[in-house]
């Protein structure tokens, strides 16, 4: 559950409709690549998490990887630094829902406050309580991505969408070339891609899992097979409901899907819905960036201070 929580996040909801652009109706064929792409990725981190499970896997790797203490640190820094620029730039997102559709008499800034300093404190009284919580806001993000898949299924029109439909536009051919059909598939892909960004973090709890060595590997297999079922199946719901072109020109196109099938409650069903998203993707960000904090002093690469206090005490008993 934590890492298909991760995988699904808040970038479905806003891709997707970038991906309709390019690829058309025809990105549910962008995903499937996209989430083979993934599953390579994620073979890799199964075998290196199997290896060395451990918190801070990145600099961990690194470190084994080249022998050096300083390249190990420069990567788990750098893994730092994305973990609290995606939390800020997450919790803005749910801050922007949140004073946009519910509350627009609140400073957007003092509720992204709010929300970090809520989330902290659940991370900070423990991983049991961080991960039920996570567990929770990611049946209530399946559920609104389930909707939107019978909802295409129930309420569109599946047999008469073609499913194959592409822009042509770039082309200038009536019938584009199998050429321009490959690289339009895979330039969806390549931007889908950043949906599935985040289920590498799995790896940076191997210190509260039970087992690491069997059960982190396989936590990243089904998590990535999870989630490519559903966005795939996304995929071809919003292409029966609205269809690409429609999708592509909005900035909400799964709240666009939702107001198709039900109306103006949709959009609120799918607002609500996005609430969740965002604050349980900030939630895992919080979660993995404090623990390869965490890997990372447990390797002492960080200054130690009673090491320093030591040798700052020995180093003034050999000048005197």
């Amino acid at each position: 559950m934590y890492g298909v929580g991760l995988i699904l996040g808040a970038g479905i909801y806003v891709i997707i409709g970038d991906v309709a652009a390019i690829a058309g109706n025809a990105m549910w064929i962008s995903f499937i690549v996209a989430s083979i792409i993934a599953l390579f990725t994620g073979l890799r981190y199964a075998e290196l998490s199997s290896i060395y499970p451990k918190s801070a896997a990145e600099y961990v790797y690194a470190k084994n990887v080249f022998g050096s203490h300083f390249i190990a640190l420069v990567v788990g820094c750098l893994i730092i630094f994305v973990a609290v620029v995606s939390a800020a730039t997450v919790v803005l997102g749910f801050s922007g829902y949140f004073t946009s559709i519910f509350f627009p008499q609140f400073n957007p800034i003092l509720v992204a406050i709010v929300l970090i300093l809520a989330l902290s404190f659940v991370n900070f009284y423990g991983i049991s309580e961080s991960v039920w919580m996570n567990i929770t806001f990611t049946f209530i993000e399946l559920i609104g991505l389930l909707i939107i898949i019978l909802a295409g299924f129930w309420i569109g029109s599946p047999s008469n969408t073609n499913y194959f439909e592409m822009p042509d536009k770039i082309s200038g051919l009536s019938e584009p070339s199998a050429l321009f059909m490959t690289g339009t598939i895979l330039g969806g892909a390549g931007l889908i891609f950043f949906a599935y960004y985040g289920f590498e973090n799995i790896v940076n709890i191997a210190d509260e899992t039970k087992n690491p060595v069997k059960v982190i590997p396989k936590a990243l297999l089904i998590s990535i097979a999870v989630t490519s079922a559903i966005y795939i199946l996304v995929a071809i719901s919003t292409s029966v409901l609205v269809g690409w072109k429609a999708m592509s020109l909005s900035e909400a196109p799964l709240s666009l899907a939702a107001e198709k099938a039900f109306g103006g409650q949709g959009i609120i069903i799918l607002s609500f819905i996005a609430l969740f998203a965002t604050s349980n993707t900030a939630l895992m960000m919080l979660i993995s960036g404090s623990r390869i904090v965490y890997g990372i002093s447990k390797e002492e690469s960080f200054p130690n201070w009673h090491s320093l206090k030591y040798t700052i005490y020995r180093n003034q008993k050999i000048m005197s």
